[in-house]
């Protein structure tokens, strides 16, 4: 129980702990959601997940020459990869992408104690379709 009890206390630890970023994008647009690979200090991974809401979104992974968006990016979600970031993009931006999503790197040595959960909030921002206005005379 001990175990199991520490287990949690650790990934809620690694989740509350982990790296955040707050991001805002207009519907129709494009917007990319970072997340912090490192591999000169953290070395290879074996794959980068995305999810939103805990919905598998986006995943990718060299190792086996495999990359691909799912669910509600399917035909909209990228991926961009450098020695620093891994840059998901969604084009073009829906009102419904808004959310929080998750990124997390199955790192191949776990030793180097480098973030494996990064955090984006995504807010999206859009025209309003109509305007109602009205006037009241202020006689109550």
């Amino acid at each position: 129980k001990l175990l199991a009890l520490l287990v949690v206390f650790d990934v809620i630890q690694l989740i509350s702990g982990g790296v955040r970023d707050e991001v805002k994008a207009r519907a129709g647009g494009s917007v990319s959601l970072r997340c912090a690979v490192n591999t000169a200090r953290c070395g290879d991974f074996h794959s980068i997940k995305w999810y939103k809401e805990n919905r598998r979104v986006f995943v990718y992974s060299p190792v086996v020459d495999f990359s691909k968006a799912e669910g509600e990016l399917l035909q909209r979600g990228s991926l961009s990869l450098d020695n620093q970031e891994a840059k998901l993009t969604i084009s073009p931006v829906q009102t419904t992408d808004e959310g929080e999503y998750k990124c997390e790197i199955t790192f191949l040595d776990i030793s180097k104690n480098c973030p494996v959960v990064q955090l984006v909030k995504l807010t999206t921002l859009a025209e309003p379709k109509y305007a109602n206005i009205s006037l009241s005379s202020g006689n109550a």
